[in-house]
């Protein structure tokens, strides 16, 4: 283990009901907000992975957390402005996916906020940046996802998403 890393604990888990959990978990939280969930694990997904499963679970709550406080402005201002009220959606997708040549899985986590703009996209994953208010964010749990999901040989971005028109970011 390299100095200032934490353990790793490499087992075989369940992804969908990782994704269920944490999403059962968050969901009554996210509702008082004005925001909903919606799971959509595709039914050829491999439900078993090896990995890190509480790490994972921390990459997952991380990306669902942070669109939660994005939306959660959101759906504020939509209230305050009298306009047509704003209904923030966080929609998690979990596919198979080849990379490479090999089997894999893809998670993604994407909502109707507002997006990330290009001009942050390449900065968003470097350790301290944040778009949060001074106080509110420490600009690690971004970087801290990228580390994990490379150590489990795979990849984090963030792009627009088609559907719902916010971000959208895969692992």
């Amino acid at each position: 283990i390299e100095e200032g890393k934490a353990a790793v604990e490499v087992r075989d888990f369940d992804l969908h009901t990782e994704i269920a959990d944490i999403t059962s978990i968050l969901r009554p939280q996210a509702q008082t907000k004005g925001l909903r969930f919606a799971v959509h694990v595709e039914a050829r997904t491999p439900f078993r992975l090896r990995g890190d499963r509480q790490h994972l679970r921390q990459v997952l709550t991380n990306l669902l957390a942070n669109a939660a406080d994005a939306l959660t402005e959101k759906v504020k201002l939509s209230r305050e402005d009298g306009g047509e009220r704003f209904r923030g959606t966080i929609y998690v997708l979990s596919a198979p996916q080849e990379r490479d040549g090999r089997d894999g899985v893809l998670v993604a986590v994407c909502d109707n906020g507002d997006g990330v703009p290009e001009d942050i996209r390449t900065k968003i994953f470097e350790q301290f940046f944040t778009t949060k208010a001074a106080g509110v964010g420490t600009g690690l749990g971004l970087a801290m996802c990228v580390d994990i999901v490379k150590e489990h040989g795979g990849m984090l971005s963030v792009t627009d998403d088609e559907d719902l028109g916010g971000a959208r970011f895969e692992m």
